[in-house]
């Protein structure tokens, strides 16, 4: 049997209006997706890369970023400067000693490594370019970091933003329509991820800051949470090669004034566990600081200030909330001053 024209004609036509609305209300539904509205009533939005810490803070940069709002100043590391510096905080105090706002964000992530800085800190650049990073520096994190490279290098948006084209990988970037079916999902499929990610969106600030009140944990498993946590697993105060060549090249990325290099503090129980750990710790110290000297970026030591309170940690490393107010405010004191004296670039200009 042939179709006449006038049957073809009609059925092009009727597909061609049905694809023209679908067009339409998918591009409805993604601008609803990107209006306050949606967003305060739906859980955020994540380009589901399995690190749930990383892709709640991407949605909360860009909602920031799209608002409008300018990010001067970026707080970045591992998750003891997730857990241990309030943007809020940092900001307040900055204002005490300057006379003015600057506005933070705290992108310290799970589990980030040397090995992947360098990529956070251009990522944050095509973002929002922030005109200063305090870089929260450990001791040697490129170990225990290698899970959370994994899995964010093996993800279809990395490959994207790293040059390799994919629909996949070109939806997570830029559909936040997509992002949300992600996390629906997410909500489906993975009960165990869904968990994880309401925990983490609760306790997390609009700014990034993730106050802690209790021990951390890693999707409930228990043997893994004694392990990961553990302080002689975690640091190692003899860094490797590899390690002391990333941190160089990470100083040298930025001018000298628009990078601050900070030691974050070590509850003094592990330093207490012997001499050798005192005198790793001092050459730790000796290290970073000739690194930073020789490329002429500011370094604050922490750890032998005792700045803590005893009631101001969890274990081993983490802060809790009254913990991270200290530093916080200690961290706010010392770049206010670095910035009236000159040191560093006042990241509000």
């Amino acid at each position: 049997m042939t179709l006449r024209w006038p049957f073809n004609k009609i059925y092009s036509v009727a597909v061609l209006i049905f694809i023209v609305l679908l067009v339409l209300l998918t591009g409805l539904a993604e601008l609803g997706a990107r209006t306050d509205f949606v967003r305060a009533r739906l859980p955020l939005p994540v380009i589901g890369s399995g690190h749930a810490n990383f892709d709640l803070k991407l949605s909360l940069l860009q909602f920031i970023v799209e608002k409008g709002e300018d990010i001067d100043c970026v707080f970045i590391g591992t998750s003891m400067v997730y857990r241990g510096l309030d943007p809020e905080i940092f900001q307040k105090v900055y204002k005490e000693k300057t006379g003015k706002d600057v506005r933070c964000f705290n992108f310290g992530l799970r589990g980030l490594n040397t090995n992947l800085t360098p990529w956070l800190i251009e990522l944050l650049d095509t973002i929002c370019s922030p005109k200063l990073i305090i870089l929260g520096k450990l001791p040697d994190t490129q170990r225990f970091g290698k899970e959370a490279e994994k899995i964010l290098k093996s993800t279809p948006w990395y490959c994207y933003r790293k040059g390799k084209f994919s629909i996949k990988g070109w939806l997570q970037d830029k559909s936040y329509l997509y992002r949300y079916f992600i996390r629906f999902q997410i909500w489906a499929q993975n009960p165990e991820l869904t968990t994880v990610l309401n925990a983490q969106e609760e306790m997390m600030t609009s700014r990034g800051y993730g106050r802690l009140t209790r021990t951390p944990g890693i999707l409930g498993n228990k043997k893994k949470t004694k392990k990961t946590y553990s302080p002689k697993h975690m640091y190692q105060y003899k860094s490797s090669s590899l390690s002391i060549f990333m941190f160089e090249h990470i100083v040298k990325m930025r001018p000298s004034k628009k990078i601050v290099v900070a030691e974050f503090p070590f509850n003094p129980s592990f330093l207490a566990r012997g001499v050798q750990e005192k005198k790793d710790h001092r050459q730790y110290i000796r290290l970073v600081k000739k690194i930073t000297d020789d490329n002429k970026v500011f370094f604050l030591p922490s750890t032998s200030l005792n700045l803590i309170p005893d009631d101001g940690w969890l274990p081993y490393n983490h802060l809790n909330i009254k913990g991270a107010r200290v530093f916080s405010r200690w961290m706010g004191e010392k770049i206010g001053d670095a910035v009236n004296e000159g040191i560093i670039d006042d990241p509000t200009l």
